[in-house]
């Protein structure tokens, strides 16, 4: 990380709280969530990267219930502002107390964190650690550490890679860097993301639907070994805007909650209920497996996340299928239930819900 320079700005950051920037939600954000970059070793729209980026460091998706691509955008383009925001949670008290931060407050800033002894000597002493598992407070630092890696890249340009490799298709893309009297001024990528960054600081909705549209075009037009295709791209925003998981889950639930009010009832058309919306439900979460499956290009089953899904969906293939030979008013409300606890702790454990390769294995 860029330890000097936060150093420095942190000896001169004023005392007083810095008052909290002004984020363009109102700004069409469509043309640039799709527009492919390369990151975690996988080609995505930009919006998932735009997710996986502020969920890392803030933890959660909507940081304070803004988009998360504004949010990357505004990190990206502000960024000696947001290195004073209060961007980092840490909600342990004892934590706060071995870290000798206040005690009152739960969210740092980028700043904050990097500039205070204790957490720099913590991280310091990371670097010592040799042949021993970490203790709990060491494993506390190592995640502080590895959210401000994640906010450092951003901050320092550094995240968003959209210049393709022109020759190798396994090649890494690499960002668009803005660096005050470059020669290269002149590069239509260049003025194209500068353009971006412009009408997003501004606010100004039509130049920054054009910058955009712009960018689009001139990435387009550039040398690459390898794109993904469109339809790759429109697949992958389309399970991020649906959320089946978070759907298929809520679904279930309310056929456990029919199946048991059945069950006490003995009410016909709450089995119907029951049996409708685990049926419902498992369709929702088939047609999200199947997007991730296409997103990923293999089955989706490779890590604890993606464990519990199956774990979802196989319980509500075998219950819909006992049910179209045994009528039972037990099954559907059993495997209405276990689904849903199954979905749901899947989508609220902290959990990674992204999509990452799977790192070969030697035999």
């Amino acid at each position: 990380m860029q330890l000097l320079r936060v150093l420095l700005l942190t000896s001169l950051a004023q005392t007083t709280a810095p008052s909290a920037p002004t984020i363009p939600d109102s700004l069409d954000f469509s043309i640039i969530r799709a527009i492919p970059v390369q990151h975690d070793g996988r080609w995505m729209p930009l919006d998932t990267l735009a997710r996986d980026m502020v969920e890392s460091v803030t933890g959660r998706i909507r940081w304070q219930g803004h988009d998360p691509v504004a949010m990357l955008l505004a990190w990206t383009f502000d960024s000696g502002t947001w290195m004073d925001q209060p961007l980092i949670e840490i909600r342990n008290a004892e934590l706060r107390k071995a870290l000798q931060l206040p005690p009152d407050q739960t969210v740092f800033s980028y700043n904050t964190l990097l500039g205070h002894p204790r957490f720099r000597q913590l991280m310091g002493d990371l670097e010592t650690i040799r042949g021993r598992r970490l203790d709990p407070l060491e494993s506390k630092v190592r995640d502080i550490r590895e959210r401000l890696t994640w906010l450092d890249t951003v901050l320092a340009g550094q995240a968003i890679h959209l210049i393709p490799h022109p020759s190798d298709p396994l090649g890494a893309w690499t960002p668009i860097e803005l660096v005050v009297g470059d020669k290269a001024a002149g590069d239509p990528a260049k003025i194209a993301w500068a353009s971006v960054g412009g009408a997003f600081l501004r606010g100004d909705g039509p130049a920054f639907a054009e910058a955009c549209e712009r960018l689009r075009s001139v990435l387009a037009g550039l040398p690459a070994a390898y794109r993904p295709s469109p339809d790759l791209i429109a697949t992958e925003l389309r399970s991020n805007r649906l959320h089946p998981l978070g759907l298929s889950w809520k679904i279930m639930l309310v056929g456990a909650a029919s199946g048991l009010l059945a069950l006490i009832l003995r009410k016909r058309i709450l089995d119907i209920t029951t049996i409708a919306a685990m049926v419902a439900g498992f369709a929702v979460l088939s047609y999200g497996l199947w997007l991730r499956w296409q997103i990923a290009g293999r089955i989706p089953a490779s890590n604890m996340f993606e464990s519990l899904l199956f774990m979802g969906w196989g319980t509500g293939f075998f219950a819909i299928l006992w049910v179209l030979f045994v009528r039972d008013r037990i099954v559907p409300l059993t495997a209405s239930a276990v689904s849903a606890v199954s979905l749901l702790l899947a989508d609220c454990l902290p959990l990674d819900q992204y999509i990452r390769p799977i790192p070969p294995v030697l035999m």
